[in-house]
């Protein structure tokens, strides 16, 4: 049996072989005259019709391979940091010139300040403080999903790189925190998401809750409830409504379900306070 792409497919097949054979057909018309000039023309059909798909074969291939190394460049890319940064030239943009460089952070200084890394970076994208002084960032890219939403052009990269070491140095998880950013408190600007992050212990996460029911049945075994006695019940616990229960909590607690897991805000937000590193 064909695959589905191959019947997707097929109405395009279709059509490039019948404007070949058309074409065979009128060519053969206008100059067959020997059954030896019919065999070249048969020959030099199917010739073309399989230079057609391999030729198409051949692109789609490469295309699907460079998506692929693209994909390892990215992730080789992304290890060891948190978050990059495209850092822009705003002189020669405005210009119609793209000159600028992929920043990682937290930057890997090797043995500079913070201060000499990005001066180095800047004469690298021309931004010399001289003919060219400013620059903004025209991208991001993260493995957090969400994080980078809420970076702005003409954010401080000092900044930037502060919250990508707060989050490198801190114990909460990936998924914890892709919770927290959809959760929506404080990620409004670098210095927010500094806070979010300092205050992760204010969340309350649960990684295998998928919905209320999952949600009710857990508060209700942490409750202590599922003890000898209710096993005695038999198939009467079958009709607790566990999902209603969670329903309840959810709202009470003011929670929401995410991609990965459960997550409510149990305290308020703290503010990070610390001098920005050199």
């Amino acid at each position: 049996m064909a695959s589905p792409r191959t019947c997707r497919n097929f109405p395009l097949r279709c059509s490039k072989i019948q404007r070949t054979l058309k074409f065979f057909a009128i060519f053969c018309q206008r100059v067959v005259n020997t059954p030896l000039d019919f065999l070249f023309c048969a020959a030099a059909s199917i010739t073309a019709i399989y230079l057609s798909y391999r030729a198409s074969f051949t692109e789609k291939t490469a295309a699907a391979v460079r998506e692929r190394s693209q994909k390892r460049r990215f992730t080789a890319m992304m290890k060891n940091c948190i978050f990059r940064a495209y850092v822009t030239n705003l002189g020669l943009y405005n210009e119609g010139y793209l000159v600028g460089e992929w920043v990682s952070f937290p930057l890997e200084r090797e043995g500079m300040t913070f201060d000499e890394s990005i001066n180095d970076m800047l004469k690298r994208i021309k931004v010399d403080g001289k003919v060219y002084e400013e620059y903004f960032i025209t991208d991001y890219e993260s493995n957090f999903a969400g994080l980078t939403e809420s970076l702005g052009e003409y954010e401080n990269l000092r900044m930037l790189n502060c919250l990508a070491e707060l989050i490198a140095e801190s114990d909460v998880s990936t998924q914890q925190l892709e919770s927290m950013l959809e959760y929506g408190e404080s990620t409004g600007s670098v210095e927010e998401l500094m806070n979010l992050v300092y205050s992760a212990d204010s969340f309350y996460f649960m990684p295998d809750v998928a919905n209320d029911y999952d949600l009710g049945y857990e508060y209700a075994e942490e409750s202590g409830m599922f003890t000898e006695a209710f096993a005695t019940l038999g198939v009467l616990h079958n009709y607790i409504d566990y999902e209603s229960y969670g329903r309840d909590i959810r709202l009470e607690e003011g929670g929401i379900h995410t991609d990965n897991g459960y997550i409510s805000l149990t305290d308020s937000i703290k503010e990070y306070i610390e001098e920005i590193p050199a």
